[in-house]
């Protein structure tokens, strides 16, 4: 990362943030089942569309307490989709993220490209 670069990691880790000393795309820095309830999950979408964070960091999580167990499967697909048509996924640590049990983290830049469309 570059200084005065953006993260966002979702569903949370707002201390990746700290640590690094990145900025989260303003104003949500949770994606989590009740987050996505009370804001919904197409505005959380158009908010990172309009101003897209130069990095996205998916870090696994079980949310299945929240009644909806992996990001981009059983919540939070359009994101996902939106994500994944925009930025080039550069790293990968452990398994692939809400995919298994194991745990894994996966990283991904933008690509600079022009944003348009639903990509649901």
């Amino acid at each position: 990362m570059r200084p005065g670069d953006t993260l966002a990691v979702i569903p949370e880790g707002i201390m990746m943030n700290y640590l690094l000393r990145a900025q989260a795309p303003p104003p949500f820095i949770i994606y989590n089942p009740p987050t996505m309830i009370l804001f919904g999950e197409q505005k959380m979408r158009r908010t990172l569309q309009s101003s897209p964070p130069d990095w996205i960091v998916f870090v696994h999580r079980d949310d299945s307490a929240f009644g909806a167990r992996f990001f981009g499967q059983d919540y939070g697909r359009s994101i996902w989709n939106w994500v994944a048509a925009n930025y080039a996924f550069k790293n990968r640590f452990g398994a692939l993220p809400f995919q298994t049990e194991q745990f894994g983290i996966l990283i991904g830049k933008d690509r600079g490209q022009k944003r348009g469309g639903n990509p649901d």
